[in-house]
């Protein structure tokens, strides 16, 4: 259970993609200090330098964060290669997300991108076809907001390419508030107010922006999680100063309204979810089909239906949410697609170390073994084979779990769902949240979770074929229903989506138990 701090780095992501930050040459070296709750807990560099006739645009966002006793660093770099008439020559991002670093590489081509991703010593390479329908690159989208603003426009808007988002534009949308006094650097200086919303695919988040004439970055702050989250403008001293890293876990933790009575025994439950404002307009938004150019499948809306959960909405911001563990779901049109069955940077399947464990959890079984029992076989392998369990690895992928038998809920889930994907079983992995009896010194909460789900049956929904929850952190049950499921995802590809997704939303959460 540690999904948020690396929430609230990916809430980072839209701050670095702000588009009111231009010079009159386009070139700048800005450094930033980052707050949570105004405390410090990280910093961002931002530079644009021109090269030759190339402009290279380069950001870097290093945080220190803690989980309980466990510290944590994150750091996350992108870089955008552009022709000075805009055209798109190159991009690259590294993600140091605690024990795993990915890079990727992507050049653009007449006919597609070619993409190269390393993590854990292992690199893949493919081709994707260019990003559809009208967008942006950095820099251009830059000289064409001041283009606007120069006009005397109050609003406009575009989409984006954000390397640490992949090639799936970002649609930024920017209206002016506006003007107020602001302290930066001990100075108090009068500064543009505007409010930008940035809409990745299945999210969206919000932010207050604050420019100088010139129209460059002094301060942005956004809610995330309950919690202010603020970028300021600094010299680089004291963006880089040593910081008391906060503690974010224990502040994400949901009390119910009523304890649950033997949770790892539970069947059934029904529940009462209630978003403020904020979630309810995140999960309108991921409620949206996404267009075709925004080169991504179609995914889940946040609180989804499948599994063994049920959701009816009574209001934009309420739910009645149904678990029922003697009544699995019909999944419809919910069915298995290839990115659920092909291995991936986080769910490297076919690491040779994942396929001999898949292949070690299954030797007992008969041959004939059915694809459930194969299933619960290889959950409660891993959750015998992770021995460390504990809050220190960041991200890791099931490759790294298979060498260090080291993690926390993550960890038991993506090693999990690569196994099955190796066992020839399709699989995807689920945030939501799990109610914990004592947690962080907290009695009785909810706390943020992954597990997997895998797909067992025919491929045919109508033949019997359905999506089953599976949690390996569990001892003695494959699930219960103290689980409430609010994103499914494959991790495949740009994998940071899957997880982008959840973050508007957390921190937006009440729960009502209805019937346990």
């Amino acid at each position: 259970m540690k999904r948020i701090p690396l929430l609230i780095a990916i809430a980072l992501l839209a701050l670095v993609a702000a588009p009111l930050h231009a010079a009159d040459d386009q070139t700048f070296d800005d450094w930033y200090v980052i707050l949570m709750d105004d405390q410090p807990m990280g910093w961002m560099h931002a530079v644009r330098q021109r090269k030759g006739d190339h402009l290279v645009s380069t950001n870097q966002v290093h945080l220190s964060i803690k989980r309980g006793q466990a510290a944590m660093t994150m750091e996350m770099s992108d870089e955008f290669v552009e022709t000075l008439d805009a055209k798109a020559v190159s991009m690259g991002s590294t993600q140091a997300l605690g024990a795993i670093t990915i890079t990727m590489r992507a050049t653009f081509k007449t006919d597609g991108v070619e993409v190269t991703t390393e993590q854990g010593g292992q690199t893949t390479t493919r081709a994707d076809p260019l990003p559809q329908g009208q967008w942006y690159t950095p820099a251009a989208f830059e000289r064409y907001a001041d283009e606007q603003i120069a006009k005397g426009e109050t609003a406009f808007g575009g989409r984006v390419i954000t390397p640490l988002l992949g090639l799936a534009p970002v649609r930024i949308d920017a209206k002016k508030l506006g003007q107020e006094n602001i302290e930066v650097l001990g100075k108090t200086v009068p500064a543009q107010l505007w409010e930008t919303t940035t809409t990745p695919p299945g999210a969206g988040a919000t932010e207050r922006i604050y420019v100088d004439e010139k129209y460059r970055l002094l301060k942005s702050t956004m809610d995330v999680m309950g919690m202010k989250l603020t970028v300021l403008a600094a010299d680089k001293e004291l963006a880089q100063k040593q910081v008391n890293p906060p503690d974010l876990l224990a502040k994400t933790l949901i009390k119910p309204d009523k304890p649950i009575k033997d949770a790892r025994k539970l069947r059934s439950a029904v529940y009462e979810l209630t978003f403020d404002q904020a979630g309810a307009q995140a999960r309108a938004e991921s409620a949206k089909p996404r267009i075709p150019s925004d080169n991504q499948t179609a995914q889940a809306a946040l609180l989804p239906r499948g599994g063994y959960q049920r959701v009816v909405w009574a209001d934009d911001h309420t739910a009645r949410v149904v678990v029922d563990l003697d009544s699995p779901v019909n999944p419809g049109t919910d069915l298995p697609t290839d990115a659920s069955r092909k291995s991936s940077t986080l769910l490297n399947s076919d690491d040779p170390e994942v396929r001999k464990l898949a292949d070690q959890a299954v030797a007992e079984l008969p041959k004939d073994a059915t694809p459930a029992q194969q299933a619960e076989a290889m959950r409660r392998f891993v959750h015998g084979y992770v021995t460390a369990k504990d809050l220190s690895v960041g991200f890791a992928s099931a490759g790294q779990v298979a060498r260090t038998r080291q993690g926390d809920c993550t960890e038991h889930a993506v090693l999990l769902a690569a196994m099955l994907r190796a066992g020839g079983i399709a699989s995807r992995t689920v945030s939501g949240v799990i109610y914990i009896d004592r947690f962080m010194g907290q009695d009785h909460v909810f706390g943020y979770h992954l597990w997997t789900q895998a797909w067992l049956g025919d491929d045919d929904a109508k033949k019997g074929g359905r999506w089953v929850d599976l949690d390996a952190t569990l001892a003695d049950q494959p699930f219960d229903a103290a689980h409430i499921a609010l994103s499914t995802g494959d991790l495949a590809g740009d994998a940071i989506n899957d997880i982008m997704r959840l973050a508007p939303i957390t921190g937006t959460l009440r729960i009502g138990v209805i019937e346990p």
